[in-house]
């Protein structure tokens, strides 16, 4: 589980992301989720945040892949939604 940025940045991450992916949290936390996201799955990703936060869709689910640190890929399946409120 992971609470990510409208930019994509990681603001908070759990010890199962950080062990699924090889990275640990200090690390995550520098980066993006582009960064760890495979590149023939991040196109649809982005397009899918980009109609989230336009509020055309109130969310998504997909499967998709990470890299994990030593470059094999790792399956996931997002459930992603969006909180508007502080």
């Amino acid at each position: 589980m992971a609470l990510v940025g409208t930019d994509g940045r990681w603001l908070r991450i759990n010890k199962a992301l950080c062990s699924l992916v090889g990275h640990d949290e200090a690390t995550l936390l520098r980066t993006d989720f582009q960064a760890i996201t495979h590149p023939d799955d991040l196109g649809a990703d982005l397009e899918l945040v980009r109609r989230t936060l336009a509020g055309e869709i109130p969310g998504y689910r997909m499967a998709k892949r990470y890299l994990h640190r030593d470059g094999h890929a790792v399956p996931v399946q997002l459930s992603v939604s969006v909180v508007r409120d502080v």
